[in-house]
């Protein structure tokens, strides 16, 4: 008898002994941390003093694409220079959400992975509307950079990390417009 993957994995689930950990989303947005020279504005998201943009993923790689997914839905929030992004193995601990399977990673990362994207690239515009003193509004991010539209200034996200880490963590930070996604829905190696 030949069977499919998904069946495969449904029959070995039910068939055997599981550890299902759950992950409660309001964990993703955390402090950031001004006494390091990390900017983490969540468990999941660190960015560098060079830009570089960890990912820490707790999902496994089981052919689907997942770890480029979840990556792509941060990349994309944050407005990240995608080329900038690394990706970390998470390590079990409390609060974490390591479970694969079911086809459910993009479906239950999505949000809270956008959240916490949106979180970080609002915390990364006021720091540099403040470093200007100018209107957080009249200011855009845009691969891996803070730009102030009127002035054309420019400023790149690891030169942020330390007065962003500053900021409160905006509990409700706008998401970006599907319509106006770059990475997503894009071949992406």
């Amino acid at each position: 008898m030949i069977t499919s993957r998904r069946n495969f994995l449904k029959t070995a689930a039910f068939g055997s002994a599981s550890l299902v950990i759950g992950f409660d989303g309001l964990h993703f947005l955390k402090g950031a941390n001004a006494e390091t020279n990390l900017f983490e504005p969540s468990n999941w998201i660190r960015i560098d003093a060079d830009g570089a943009v960890s990912l820490t993923i707790g999902k496994c790689e089981m052919g689907q694409g997942v770890r480029t997914s979840l990556a792509m839905i941060l990349a994309e929030e944050l407005e990240a220079d995608w080329t900038k992004i690394r990706l970390v193995q998470a390590k079990p601990s409390p609060g974490s959400d390591l479970g694969t399977g079911g086809s459910d990673s993009i479906v239950s990362m999505w949000k809270p992975l956008r959240q916490a994207g949106a979180a970080a690239r609002e915390m990364l515009i006021t720091a540099a509307a403040a470093r200007w003193k100018v209107d957080p509004s009249s200011c855009n991010a845009a691969r891996g950079e803070i730009i102030h539209r009127p002035s054309n200034q420019r400023v790149e996200y690891g030169s942020l990390i330390s007065d962003a880490a500053k900021l409160p963590v905006p509990n409700d930070p706008p998401l970006n417009n599907t319509s106006d996604f770059k990475i997503i829905g894009q071949r992406t190696a």
